[in-house]
C-alpha cells in the first residue's frame, strides 16, 4: 500500500522523514559481479555500498563524499583491489 501525503484544503503536509535517492548498479570484473548501491542524500552527499553477488558476506566498507564520480571510482577501486588478490 502506497502512502500519499495528506492534503488539507489543497495544502500538502510533509512527512517528518527524509527521502534518499537510491540507484543500483551491477559491476563486473574478471568474471566476478558485484552489486553497488548508491544513495544520494538531500544535501548532495553520496554513499556507495558494495557486495559480491555470489557471496553477500563479501561486503565492502561504504564510501562517502560530495562528488558522485569520486565516490563511484573509490568503491570500484576497492573492488578491483580485492579481485586482484583472488
Amino acid at each position: 500500500m502506497t502512502s500519499r501525503p495528506q492534503t488539507n484544503s489543497g495544502q500538502i503536509r510533509r512527512s517528518k522523514g527524509t527521502l534518499l535517492k537510491v540507484s543500483q548498479f551491477l559491476y563486473v570484473i574478471e568474471g566476478q559481479s558485484f552489486s553497488i548501491q548508491l544513495q544520494e542524500s538531500p544535501g548532495n552527499m553520496f554513499t556507495a555500498y558494495a557486495e559480491s553477488t555470489s557471496d553477500p558476506h563479501e561486503a565492502f566498507r561504504p564510501v562517502s563524499g560530495s562528488n558522485l564520480e569520486d565516490v563511484l571510482q573509490s568503491i570500484t577501486h576497492e573492488i578491483d583491489k580485492k579481485v586482484s588478490k583472488w
